[in-house]
């Protein structure tokens, strides 16, 4: 995951349209009206998105198949290092991530359950 500068924010808007989830939280940010981040995979042809609004509303869009944002992106939810000090609140676009996280986070989140019960 790479953050990307304010100034390369236009990069995200084309591919942001295509989503059919509420975007209007990520269209805040892209459109600089208010100060969250933006993460990519790459700065000159980004595929994978992950918009980070300041209240905690997160967009995670593009690209599923892209192994090492998707790893670098696990290592980000999970906090290892720990860089986050406040939770979020995640939407995925297309529903397909859905597969690519818990194939992911399987084993993680089996251990998190288990030691819950």
């Amino acid at each position: 995951m790479i953050l990307l500068n304010t100034k390369d924010y236009s990069k995200v808007f084309k591919p942001l349209t295509k989503v059919t989830i509420n975007t209007l939280f990520a269209r805040a940010v892209i459109e600089q009206k208010v100060a969250g981040s933006v993460f990519v995979d790459c700065l000159d042809n980004p595929q994978t998105f992950y918009v980070l609004h300041p209240y905690g509303m997160s967009l995670l869009f593009g690209e599923t198949n892209n192994q090492t944002f998707n790893q670098h992106f696990k290592e980000y939810v999970l906090n290892v290092p720990v860089s986050r000090s406040k939770e979020e609140w995640m939407q995925v676009y297309p529903f397909s991530w859905d597969t690519t996280l818990k194939n992911s986070l399987k084993i993680r989140l089996l251990i998190s359950i288990l030691k819950q019960e």
